[in-house]
């Protein structure tokens, strides 16, 4: 290492060593602890993840192709009697089959694989209802926060509907 400057006169090309190092799945902070060990870069993890977005390396994998992951998801909605819905699938697809893939992804096959179900899930959902108040200070709504009142703490607000 030259003592003149801080950069390593042995890695004339760091943004390959950065590229080997990310494409060999290590955490970023292994990868700068290595940086600094063996080629003696000192520097940050946002210069890292600068370094990252400039050479466009990116941990995100594309979607896994469709039909294998409805494939997955067959069995999934058959055994649990269309109960699950797609946040449930979307997690088990996650923690268990280690697949790294978009919610609305799963959301767009489930009604494709289950429309039944779908729409039997929907029905369960909370309904907003609309109401029409006669004029101003007709309807006000009021709520509290009680979490805090054994502290001395009440909080209230009231809004006009």
């Amino acid at each position: 290492m030259d003592a003149s400057n801080d950069r390593p006169s042995s890695t004339p090309h760091l943004g390959a060593v950065i590229y080997e190092y990310f494409y060999s799945g290590r955490p970023y902070k292994i990868i700068l602890e290595r940086l600094k060990r063996i080629h003696g870069v000192k520097k940050s993890m946002s210069w890292l993840k600068r370094q990252l977005r400039r050479l466009r390396l990116k941990r995100r994998c594309p979607d896994p192709p469709e039909e294998s992951v409805k494939t997955i998801i067959v069995p999934i909605v058959k055994t649990s009697d269309r109960l699950r819905g797609y946040r449930a699938v979307w997690r088990i697809l996650h923690r268990k089959f280690r697949l790294r893939i978009r919610r609305d992804t799963v959301m767009r096959m489930m009604r494709q694989i289950d429309p039944l179900g779908v729409e039997v899930r929907k029905k369960r959902r909370l309904k907003r209802r609309i109401y029409t108040a006669k004029g101003p200070n007709y309807i006000w709504h009021l709520d509290g926060y009680d979490k805090l009142t054994q502290y001395g703490l009440s909080i209230h607000g009231c809004i006009d509907g």
